[in-house]
């Protein structure tokens, strides 16, 4: 919380912005804060240094946003290489506060959550058949196995 707190403070001083946790400009990191201002990526909460844009800007294509802020996160493997949303991972689940309580569900299908899917995985039942009941692809069962190993 000290980290946040000084952050609030740097941005609301220096950088002018008032409700830094609702600006587009706002970019997080595990522990950390950071402002994207002026082409530059700015870390709040260690006195303005700045920080790795590209491996941040990779991780923020995969954020969808709206008027309001950040709409829905696509989770999953970062490719930092990819120039461009159409040559980075495909987005196969998403997290949206406003589907399924915020919990992960496929992107194809938002009725299906990751949970359903990895929950039949582990009672035993075979994935292709899995995907035979949902009408989805296989590659999509194996991301829901993926995050769900890597989330927990």
């Amino acid at each position: 919380m000290s980290i946040l707190r000084t952050a609030l403070a740097v941005a609301e001083k220096e950088c002018q912005i008032e409700r830094l946790l609702l600006s587009e400009q706002l970019r997080t990191a595990a522990g950390e804060v950071l402002l994207e201002q002026y082409g530059r990526l700015i870390n709040l909460g260690r006195a303005g240094q700045l920080a790795l844009r590209h491996f941040f800007d990779a991780h923020l294509r995969r954020v969808d946003w709206d008027s309001q802020g950040p709409e829905q996160f696509f989770p999953g493997f970062v490719d930092v290489l990819a120039p461009t949303k159409e040559e980075e991972i495909p987005r196969l689940i998403v997290i949206n506060p406003s589907i399924s309580f915020g919990k992960p569900v496929l992107a194809s299908n938002r009725r299906i959550r990751v949970s359903a899917i990895v929950s039949r995985i582990d009672a035993g039942e075979d994935e292709d058949a899995i995907a035979q009941d949902y009408g989805i692809d296989r590659r999509e069962i194996n991301a829901a196995i993926d995050f769900y190993e890597r989330a927990a």
